[in-house]
């Protein structure tokens, strides 16, 4: 059975994410919601409701009052941050494991994803057309969800991976996976997404993410914030696995974005702020 046979049955394998998740999911990619809807669809879910009032009243976010009921924690903490826990609980340990194909440590990409969603964010904030920030968020989260099943098979090729990167004319890490395995994690990614029935434009986001020159021209917005926080995330040092030098900045993002190096500079302090202050939380629970 081949690479991409083997890669196509792990996929089948992977768990669905909750109903509450996909509805939650579905609900903020659609530009006309409210924060009350996404309280109102956590309210029905007590274990999900349990821990949105736990970081409501966590450490980095306390402010000196308890907060006992879910809409106010939802308007408390923010959509973003409700999406990120959201994600984490639905994808149970997906996330956190180690991955011996990209040389990242056990909990590398989880902070690397909630790095850059912040990204993402605050790239979208900066957008000459109206974009939903926090579409832009999860979309970034989910971006690199394909290196969880790619993984395992590329740390079975490493002497190819090493061959392939020092070849002068590799290209990016994704044209050797693509070269190896007859496939990548945009593409892996996006077969997850599609699994898991998640709104279009994230799977779009997921599958151009590294080429958003490629994208539909109508999503090309979102998929360059999510391009451009990717970067920008590698950038801080998650993300530093064997793969982390291995990407350049499509410079058509212009089109989309006025980012001059005082805008990327700022981004760069709220991704570093926003995170440390969610890490104790999402990182050690």
């Amino acid at each position: 059975m081949s690479v991409s046979d083997l890669i196509k049955q792990e996929i089948a394998s992977l768990p669905m994410l909750s109903e509450v998740a996909r509805k939650l999911l579905m609900l903020t990619a659609d530009e006309d919601h409210s924060l009350a809807e996404v309280a109102d669809i956590i309210e029905k879910d007590v274990y999900l409701s349990t821990n949105v009032l736990k970081l409501a009243n966590s450490a980095g976010f306390a402010r000196g009052h308890q907060i006992e009921t879910v809409n106010r924690a939802v308007m408390h903490i923010g959509e973003s941050n409700v999406m990120s826990l959201v994600i984490g609980m639905s994808t149970g340990e997906l996330l956190h494991d180690p991955l011996a194909g990209y040389a990242q440590q056990q909990g590398s990409l989880w902070a690397f994803c909630l790095q850059e969603a912040i990204a993402a964010r605050e790239v979208a904030k900066r957008c000459k057309i109206p974009l939903q920030p926090d579409l832009a968020y999860t979309a970034g989260m989910l971006f690199n969800i394909g290196m969880v099943v790619m993984s395992d098979h590329l740390a079975k090729e490493s002497e190819q991976i090493l061959k392939a990167m020092n070849d002068p004319d590799h290209g990016s890490f994704i044209e050797a996976e693509r070269k190896i395995t007859g496939t990548d994690r945009d593409e892996v990614g996006t077969r997850i997404a599609e699994r898991w029935r998640l709104p279009k434009s994230i799977q779009t986001a997921i599958r151009f993410g590294h080429s958003p020159s490629e994208a539909p021209e109508e999503l090309a917005p979102l998929v360059y914030s999510v391009h451009i926080g990717d970067i920008l995330a590698r950038t801080i040092g998650y993300g530093g696995g064997v793969d982390a030098l291995s990407y350049s900045l499509d410079d058509q993002y212009h089109r989309y974005f006025d980012l001059d190096n005082t805008a990327l500079e700022l981004i760069l302090l709220d991704i570093l702020e926003e995170f440390t202050k969610i890490e104790s939380y999402f990182l050690t629970d």
